[in-house]
Protein backbone atom coordinates (compact mmCIF):
# COMPACT_ATOMS: atom_id res chain seq x y z
CA UNK A 1 0.00 0.00 0.00
CA UNK A 2 1.23 3.01 -1.25
CA UNK A 3 1.83 6.83 1.67
CA UNK A 4 -0.47 8.43 -0.99
CA UNK A 5 -3.04 6.01 -0.72
CA UNK A 6 -2.64 5.76 3.27
CA UNK A 7 -2.76 10.01 3.50
CA UNK A 8 -6.19 9.68 1.34
CA UNK A 9 -7.70 7.28 3.84
CA UNK A 10 -6.63 9.58 6.86
CA UNK A 11 -7.18 12.98 5.56
CA UNK A 12 -11.11 11.35 4.57
CA UNK A 13 -11.18 10.74 7.94
CA UNK A 14 -9.34 13.75 9.38
CA UNK A 15 -11.19 16.42 7.12
CA UNK A 16 -14.28 15.13 6.67
CA UNK A 17 -15.64 12.97 9.70
CA UNK A 18 -17.60 14.90 12.85
CA UNK A 19 -19.18 14.39 16.15
CA UNK A 20 -22.58 14.79 16.43
CA UNK A 21 -23.55 14.66 20.42
CA UNK A 22 -21.13 12.06 20.85
CA UNK A 23 -21.66 10.20 18.24
CA UNK A 24 -18.99 10.10 15.12
CA UNK A 25 -19.95 10.48 11.19
CA UNK A 26 -18.26 10.85 8.10
CA UNK A 27 -19.31 12.94 4.63
CA UNK A 28 -20.56 10.46 2.19
CA UNK A 29 -18.90 12.09 -0.28
CA UNK A 30 -15.70 11.02 1.51
CA UNK A 31 -16.69 7.43 2.14
CA UNK A 32 -15.51 5.82 -1.17
CA UNK A 33 -12.13 6.16 0.02
CA UNK A 34 -12.83 4.42 3.00
CA UNK A 35 -14.55 1.55 1.06
CA UNK A 36 -12.28 1.35 -1.63
CA UNK A 37 -15.18 2.02 -4.28
CA UNK A 38 -17.10 4.28 -6.10
CA UNK A 39 -20.23 6.55 -5.38
CA UNK A 40 -22.54 3.79 -6.95
CA UNK A 41 -21.31 1.51 -4.15
CA UNK A 42 -21.87 4.47 -2.12
CA UNK A 43 -25.17 4.92 -2.61
CA UNK A 44 -26.02 1.47 -2.16
CA UNK A 45 -24.46 1.44 1.06
CA UNK A 46 -26.41 4.71 1.88
CA UNK A 47 -29.57 2.81 1.08
CA UNK A 48 -28.93 0.10 3.00
CA UNK A 49 -28.53 2.17 6.06
CA UNK A 50 -30.74 2.86 9.07
CA UNK A 51 -32.22 6.02 9.59
CA UNK A 52 -29.97 6.98 12.68
CA UNK A 53 -26.67 6.01 10.51
CA UNK A 54 -27.24 8.50 8.06
CA UNK A 55 -27.67 12.43 9.49
CA UNK A 56 -28.05 15.53 7.29
CA UNK A 57 -25.23 18.16 8.24
CA UNK A 58 -26.00 21.19 6.37
CA UNK A 59 -26.31 19.96 2.13
CA UNK A 60 -24.17 17.02 3.45
CA UNK A 61 -25.53 13.26 3.89
CA UNK A 62 -23.04 11.93 6.60
CA UNK A 63 -22.75 8.25 7.19
CA UNK A 64 -22.01 6.54 10.92
CA UNK A 65 -18.38 5.23 11.53
CA UNK A 66 -20.56 1.72 13.42
CA UNK A 67 -22.29 1.65 9.76
CA UNK A 68 -19.05 2.17 7.72
CA UNK A 69 -17.09 -0.27 9.94
CA UNK A 70 -19.52 -2.98 9.49
CA UNK A 71 -19.24 -2.07 5.94
CA UNK A 72 -15.98 -2.30 5.95
CA UNK A 73 -15.54 -5.88 8.16
CA UNK A 74 -18.22 -7.34 5.23
CA UNK A 75 -15.76 -6.44 2.63
CA UNK A 76 -13.00 -7.80 4.04
CA UNK A 77 -14.15 -11.48 4.60
CA UNK A 78 -15.39 -11.01 0.86
CA UNK A 79 -13.25 -12.29 -2.18
CA UNK A 80 -10.80 -9.18 -2.52
CA UNK A 81 -7.32 -8.93 -3.05
CA UNK A 82 -4.75 -8.13 -0.35
CA UNK A 83 -4.08 -4.97 -1.25
CA UNK A 84 -8.08 -4.12 -1.14
CA UNK A 85 -8.29 -5.91 2.24
CA UNK A 86 -5.17 -3.94 3.49
CA UNK A 87 -6.95 -0.29 2.29
CA UNK A 88 -10.16 -1.24 4.84
CA UNK A 89 -7.90 -2.34 7.46
CA UNK A 90 -6.15 1.31 7.65
CA UNK A 91 -9.52 2.67 6.76
CA UNK A 92 -11.14 0.84 9.77
CA UNK A 93 -8.73 2.11 12.23
CA UNK A 94 -8.40 5.31 11.16
CA UNK A 95 -12.35 5.71 11.95
CA UNK A 96 -11.53 3.59 15.14
CA UNK A 97 -8.96 6.34 16.23
CA UNK A 98 -11.50 8.87 15.34
CA UNK A 99 -14.56 7.55 17.05
CA UNK A 100 -12.52 6.87 20.39
CA UNK A 101 -10.37 9.82 20.83
CA UNK A 102 -10.11 10.85 24.43
CA UNK A 103 -12.25 14.04 24.63
CA UNK A 104 -15.08 11.95 22.76
CA UNK A 105 -14.59 8.89 25.48
CA UNK A 106 -15.00 11.60 27.92
CA UNK A 107 -18.16 13.04 27.35
CA UNK A 108 -19.86 9.23 27.13
CA UNK A 109 -18.28 8.72 30.50
CA UNK A 110 -20.43 11.88 31.75
CA UNK A 111 -23.12 11.12 29.64
CA UNK A 112 -23.21 7.21 31.20
CA UNK A 113 -22.74 8.80 34.83
CA UNK A 114 -25.88 11.09 34.37
CA UNK A 115 -28.02 7.98 33.19
CA UNK A 116 -27.08 5.92 35.97
CA UNK A 117 -27.65 8.87 38.18
CA UNK A 118 -31.18 10.20 36.85
CA UNK A 119 -32.41 6.56 35.48
CA UNK A 120 -34.55 5.86 39.06
CA UNK A 121 -35.73 8.89 38.98
CA UNK A 122 -37.49 9.25 35.57
CA UNK A 123 -40.51 7.68 35.99
CA UNK A 124 -41.97 9.56 38.67
CA UNK A 125 -40.52 12.73 36.64
CA UNK A 126 -42.48 11.83 33.28
CA UNK A 127 -45.78 10.51 35.42
CA UNK A 128 -45.76 13.89 36.63
CA UNK A 129 -45.31 15.58 33.49
CA UNK A 130 -47.58 14.12 31.49
CA UNK A 131 -50.40 14.05 34.26
CA UNK A 132 -50.92 10.05 33.58
CA UNK A 133 -54.19 8.70 35.14
CA UNK A 134 -54.63 5.67 32.68
CA UNK A 135 -51.80 3.08 30.74
CA UNK A 136 -50.86 4.44 27.29
CA UNK A 137 -51.27 1.35 26.20
CA UNK A 138 -54.76 0.18 27.45
CA UNK A 139 -56.25 3.33 28.79
CA UNK A 140 -56.42 1.09 32.07
CA UNK A 141 -56.67 3.08 35.07
CA UNK A 142 -52.96 3.40 36.87
CA UNK A 143 -54.80 3.49 40.57
CA UNK A 144 -51.16 3.78 41.68
CA UNK A 145 -50.00 1.36 39.83
CA UNK A 146 -48.08 2.81 36.95
CA UNK A 147 -44.24 2.28 35.76
CA UNK A 148 -42.61 3.83 32.72
CA UNK A 149 -41.50 1.43 30.25
CA UNK A 150 -38.43 2.04 27.84
CA UNK A 151 -39.35 0.52 24.34
CA UNK A 152 -35.27 0.29 23.56
CA UNK A 153 -33.95 -0.55 26.65
CA UNK A 154 -31.54 1.43 28.26
CA UNK A 155 -28.91 -1.59 27.89
CA UNK A 156 -29.20 -1.71 24.48
CA UNK A 157 -29.75 1.78 23.54
CA UNK A 158 -28.37 3.89 26.28
CA UNK A 159 -28.50 7.02 24.25
CA UNK A 160 -32.51 7.11 24.50
CA UNK A 161 -32.56 6.52 28.09
CA UNK A 162 -34.29 9.95 28.71
CA UNK A 163 -35.47 10.24 24.69
CA UNK A 164 -39.93 11.24 25.22
CA UNK A 165 -40.34 9.31 22.31
CA UNK A 166 -38.87 6.13 23.82
CA UNK A 167 -41.12 6.69 26.82
CA UNK A 168 -44.00 5.09 27.69
CA UNK A 169 -46.15 5.09 30.73
CA UNK A 170 -47.99 1.16 31.91
CA UNK A 171 -49.59 -0.60 34.69
CA UNK A 172 -46.81 -2.35 36.72
CA UNK A 173 -48.79 -6.22 35.20
CA UNK A 174 -48.24 -4.53 31.92
CA UNK A 175 -44.74 -4.23 32.31
CA UNK A 176 -43.94 -7.85 33.60
CA UNK A 177 -46.39 -9.09 31.42
CA UNK A 178 -44.18 -8.14 28.06
CA UNK A 179 -40.42 -8.16 29.83
CA UNK A 180 -41.98 -11.91 30.49
CA UNK A 181 -42.94 -12.69 27.36
CA UNK A 182 -41.51 -14.16 24.29
CA UNK A 183 -41.66 -10.42 21.88
CA UNK A 184 -38.52 -9.37 21.23
CA UNK A 185 -37.65 -7.01 23.83
CA UNK A 186 -37.21 -3.69 21.87
CA UNK A 187 -39.48 -1.03 20.19
CA UNK A 188 -40.69 -3.28 17.64
CA UNK A 189 -41.61 -6.13 19.71
CA UNK A 190 -43.48 -3.71 22.19
CA UNK A 191 -45.12 -2.33 19.46
CA UNK A 192 -46.59 -5.94 18.64
CA UNK A 193 -47.39 -7.14 21.96
CA UNK A 194 -49.53 -3.32 22.10
CA UNK A 195 -51.20 -4.98 18.50
CA UNK A 196 -51.93 -7.97 20.37
CA UNK A 197 -53.56 -6.44 23.40
CA UNK A 198 -55.10 -4.21 21.10
CA UNK A 199 -56.80 -7.36 18.85
CA UNK A 200 -57.75 -8.57 22.07
CA UNK A 201 -59.81 -5.77 23.59
CA UNK A 202 -61.47 -5.48 20.30
CA UNK A 203 -62.41 -8.79 20.03
CA UNK A 204 -63.62 -8.94 24.03
CA UNK A 205 -66.13 -5.67 22.57
CA UNK A 206 -67.31 -8.04 20.00
CA UNK A 207 -65.85 -5.59 16.58
CA UNK A 208 -63.94 -7.02 13.88
CA UNK A 209 -61.26 -4.67 12.62
CA UNK A 210 -58.81 -4.72 10.45
CA UNK A 211 -55.77 -2.71 10.50
CA UNK A 212 -54.78 0.26 7.48
CA UNK A 213 -52.07 1.95 9.35
CA UNK A 214 -51.01 2.67 12.70
CA UNK A 215 -53.40 5.45 11.85
CA UNK A 216 -56.29 4.54 10.90
CA UNK A 217 -58.83 1.51 11.77
CA UNK A 218 -60.00 -0.10 9.10
CA UNK A 219 -63.32 -1.08 7.55
CA UNK A 220 -65.60 0.64 9.06
CA UNK A 221 -67.74 -0.47 12.84
CA UNK A 222 -71.16 -0.93 13.08
CA UNK A 223 -71.92 0.14 16.28
CA UNK A 224 -74.88 1.57 18.21
CA UNK A 225 -74.51 5.11 19.52
CA UNK A 226 -74.15 3.94 23.44
CA UNK A 227 -71.21 1.11 22.54
CA UNK A 228 -69.71 3.77 19.77
CA UNK A 229 -69.74 5.91 22.80
CA UNK A 230 -68.77 3.72 25.48
CA UNK A 231 -65.45 2.34 22.75
CA UNK A 232 -64.89 5.83 22.64
CA UNK A 233 -64.18 6.67 26.25
CA UNK A 234 -62.48 3.48 26.47
CA UNK A 235 -59.89 4.66 23.85
CA UNK A 236 -59.20 8.09 23.62
CA UNK A 237 -56.49 8.36 26.15
CA UNK A 238 -54.74 5.31 24.80
CA UNK A 239 -52.09 5.99 22.28
CA UNK A 240 -52.84 3.18 20.71
CA UNK A 241 -55.92 5.03 18.41
CA UNK A 242 -55.24 8.41 17.18
CA UNK A 243 -57.91 7.84 15.13
CA UNK A 244 -61.21 5.81 14.92
CA UNK A 245 -63.54 6.16 11.66
CA UNK A 246 -66.95 4.88 12.49
CA UNK A 247 -70.05 3.85 10.50
CA UNK A 248 -73.19 3.92 12.42
CA UNK A 249 -76.88 3.03 10.98
CA UNK A 250 -75.44 3.86 7.67
CA UNK A 251 -74.56 7.13 8.72
CA UNK A 252 -70.71 8.07 8.57
CA UNK A 253 -69.11 9.23 12.05
CA UNK A 254 -65.57 10.28 12.38
CA UNK A 255 -63.92 11.09 15.54
CA UNK A 256 -60.75 12.71 14.87
CA UNK A 257 -58.39 13.57 16.39
CA UNK A 258 -58.77 11.15 19.91
CA UNK A 259 -55.77 12.46 22.20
Amino acid sequence: MKENEKNQIQKAVENEAIAIGIKTFVDSNKVSKLLNTDKKGVQIVLNNALNEDVKQYGDIDCLSTPHIQKEIALRKEQPRSELEREKLEYASNCLKAFSNNSQLNKERNIENGRIVKERSKIGKKVIKERGSIVSEISGEPLNGDACVHHKNRVADKPEEAFDDDNLTVIKDNEHKEFHSSSYTQDKKGFEEYISKKTNNLLHLLGIDIIFFDCYSLGKYLCLSYNRLHSLYEKLKKSIIFPRIVACMEMKMISLLPIE
